[in-house]
């Protein structure tokens, strides 16, 4: 255009007037266009975090598995430890003195007589026989558990055990399971707690590293946002993830 414009005028001392009319008609060829709002592309490792589509929890234990609502909701102890109980409370005192736990059987009898496996477990507490404790004392990320486990005296943790079992959930009273491997069986200690995020670019799978489900191993991380094999905790994952797309109770790793 430049050089047409040149030709007519014929003058290389008007260079600048040259100049002048061909910004002037670029400027009218531009009032013609339609006007469009200039595009942002982001810059090369700016896309910003994966956005989260949905997140998945599930819990396995011995070979059984649930999400983690199911399990967090569990009424049936058998269900919960994955074996039959012993729910009377006879064979559960002969199970008791197979591993040399004191009996006084006129007293015992009375206390089941009247109050059955409650009333035997009411026994051995205030004999302080075994442990008493609830789930909710370490703020397991399992269901709400009442138990007092009892094992071969002066044994370690790993020993057999008779394990004494309620739901707070369920309406069932005490059962008793025979384990032969009270750290090992126990669900608190078997039982693991996986999440996999699937993200617009790919799934995260995270494995629970603690009791209240809170610290997590990076077990596969398609999007590349965390490494293989790193610990992170759920204000890590919430922050380095974006959530945006999920409804506001669903946001975050919280259970």
């Amino acid at each position: 255009m430049k050089d047409n414009i040149e030709a007519i005028i014929g003058s290389d001392d008007q260079e600048a007037t040259v100049d002048e009319l061909v910004e002037q008609d670029m400027d009218a060829i531009q009032k013609d266009l339609p006007f469009e709002e200039p595009v942002e592309h982001p810059k090369v490792g700016e896309e910003g975090p994966p956005v989260v589509l949905s997140v998945e929890k599930t819990v396995s234990d011995e070979g059984m598995e649930w999400t983690y609502d199911e399990y967090a909701s569990l009424t049936d102890p058998d269900k919960f430890m994955g074996m039959v109980g012993i729910k009377d409370p006879d064979a559960a005192v002969v199970e008791l003195k197979k591993l040399g736990v004191p009996i006084e059987d006129d007293e015992v009898a009375n206390v089941i007589a009247d109050d059955g496996m409650y009333g035997l477990m009411e026994y051995l507490s205030d004999k302080d026989i075994g442990e008493h404790n609830n789930t909710r004392n370490w703020s397991w990320w399992g269901p709400e558990v009442e138990f007092l486990s009892v094992q071969e005296e002066g044994d370690e943790a790993y020993a057999p055990a008779c394990l004494f079992v309620r739901l707070h959930e369920g309406d069932i009273d005490y059962v008793m399971y025979k384990l032969e491997d009270y750290g090992e069986e126990a669900p608190w200690y078997s039982a693991r707690l996986e999440a996999t995020i699937k993200t617009d670019r790919g799934d995260i799978m995270l494995s629970c590293e603690d009791d209240e489900g809170y610290s997590w191993n990076v077990a596969r991380d398609e999007t590349m946002t965390f490494t293989p094999d790193e610990s992170v905790r759920n204000e890590d994952v919430d922050a380095r993830l974006d959530w945006s797309q999920m409804d506001e109770e669903a946001q975050g790793m919280e259970l």
